[in-house]
């Protein structure tokens, strides 16, 4: 939370729980590593992973800036610490994502703003002038920017700098071209609440998704199955855990 938030403001927590996130993909990967050593040598691994590591794991070059050149990290909000400009900015509808990770883009910019000369002015010309004049230079961005719609102004980038509107979550699912021909949402029949969507798996192999064979499953399903199968207990040892109270029936 340190580093996420605007400078001036309190810390603020993200969106969604992502060390929990990550640390499931850093679980997976290394059980995939394990079962392939297990396939070569014939012996398995006992895995010991948590949340701490993989948070620090995710710090990425803010941990390095630390380790390396002891550069303690600060709370930027919306705005990339050493690119200019590379931020949410106020179109007429909507606020849209831009950036400008080289002197190139940031010439095509101010070429489309119709202010070429922004990308010669000495204040301007290089990322590190930039960087320096940002509170002059983003104002006027922002100005510029109100005097089209978010659309209008990624039709004119066309990809040729980095630039996408900022969408909420029915703008991501719905509106989306690529939520849909990516189908990102797949539909399953839940034995409680009938058909449900949710979100299909982020992979593909192949010429296809991963096929969803079951549904999310309902609160203590699978506990007969963990208790026998996975921790050997016997289906007696099981009901005497339930006639205490201490599993669901």
């Amino acid at each position: 939370m340190h580093i996420t938030g605007e400078a001036d403001r309190p810390p603020v927590k993200i969106g969604v729980a992502m060390t929990d996130l990550t640390t499931g993909l850093y679980v997976h990967g290394a059980i995939m590593a394990a079962l392939l050593g297990r396939a070569q040598t014939g012996k398995g691994v006992h895995i010991d992973a948590s949340l701490f590591e993989s948070q620090i794991a995710s710090l990425a070059n803010i941990a390095s800036n630390y380790l390396i050149a002891g550069q303690e990290a600060g709370r930027h909000g919306d705005k990339h610490p050493s690119i200019v400009p590379y931020q949410t900015f106020q179109a007429k509808d909507g606020r849209i994502m831009l950036g400008a990770g080289n002197d190139g883009q940031f010439k095509f910019l101010c070429n489309l703003l119709e202010r070429p000369g922004l990308a010669t002015d000495a204040k301007y010309a290089t990322n590190a002038a930039r960087v320096e004049h940002r509170e002059t230079l983003i104002p006027l961005l922002d100005e510029l920017l109100q005097q089209k719609t978010v659309q209008e102004w990624c039709d004119l980038i066309n990809g040729k700098i980095p630039a996408a509107p900022i969408r909420n979550i029915k703008g991501t699912f719905d509106e989306h071209p690529q939520s849909r021909d990516r189908k990102v949402v797949a539909e399953v029949e839940h034995p409680r609440a009938g058909k449900i969507k949710i979100v299909a798996p982020a992979v593909r192999y192949g010429n296809g998704k991963m096929k969803i064979t079951r549904p999310p499953p309902v609160l203590g399903q699978h506990t007969d199955e963990v208790l026998t199968q996975v921790l050997g207990m016997s289906q007696e040892e099981v009901e005497e855990l339930r006639k205490a109270g201490s599993i669901g029936q």
